[in-house]
């Protein structure tokens, strides 16, 4: 987080939501976007690990498309169950792709 700027942050668990994961971050980031009358810069989302787990595909789609296209930062977290702190969700998955390659590798 950039220090001097506002940011929002948004707990998002996804209860009740089914599949449609990518509308629902949609939806929030309209609503944020829209109440926004305070110049903030950059919003987050914080995502608890298993909800990060089960929608890794619409969470990395979402984060690309705003990335390519709109102006606000937009940033997505999650909790690291082992360090107990918030993390960004891609270092969040490169940690998981890590140690399933490490424990593949002790198999072999």
């Amino acid at each position: 987080m950039t220090k001097g700027k506002l940011h929002k942050f948004e707990i998002e668990t996804f209860y009740g939501v089914g599949h449609a994961i990518y509308r629902k971050l949609e939806e929030k980031l309209e609503k944020l976007e829209n109440a926004d009358a305070s110049g903030c810069q950059e919003i987050n989302y914080v995502i608890p690990p298993i909800q990060a787990v089960l929608y890794q595909k619409e969470i990395i789609n979402f984060l690309k498309h705003h990335r390519k296209h709109k102006t606000k930062k937009i940033k997505i977290y999650t909790v690291d169950v082992l360090s107990e702190e918030l993390v960004e969700i891609t270092e969040f998955y490169r940690k998981i792709i890590e140690n399933l390659k490490i424990k593949k590798s002790k198999k072999s």
